[in-house]
């Protein structure tokens, strides 16, 4: 067994003891559409919505004008060819727009989720 199975096997493992610390949430493509400069055509993506298990690390609550809420969220590399091919991420308490990405080693991406408002 190569390194590499063994850090992704252990990664799966780390998921499913974490238990009720994984929420499941789905990943919303970006909408709109791009231009081919290629074929002179507007072109549709091809990404669809993405179920993950991601791990909520923390939350804040930022600003003082507006409340924005802020949240770090981890998920498997694997799970997600491109996480720029997306917008916002729906989680059980509602749509998050996505931030910037805080860490990716290769196997586990980390980035900002915000919303404003109370909730969150």
């Amino acid at each position: 067994m190569g390194y590499n199975t063994l850090i992704d096997k252990n990664l799966n493992l780390a998921f499913k003891l974490l238990k009720d610390q994984v929420v499941s949430g789905v990943l919303k493509k970006k909408s709109g559409t791009t231009f081919n400069f290629g074929t002179a055509e507007l072109a549709h993506s091809s990404v669809q919505d993405k179920s993950v298990s991601v791990i909520v690390i923390d939350s804040e609550k930022k600003g003082k004008e507006r409340a924005v809420n802020v949240k770090h969220v981890l998920l498997k590399k694997v799970d997600v060819e491109n996480v720029s091919f997306y917008d916002s991420l729906t989680l059980p308490d509602g749509d998050w727009l996505l931030g910037k990405a805080v860490k990716n080693t290769g196997r586990i991406l980390m980035f900002e989720i915000n919303k404003e408002g109370a909730d969150g």
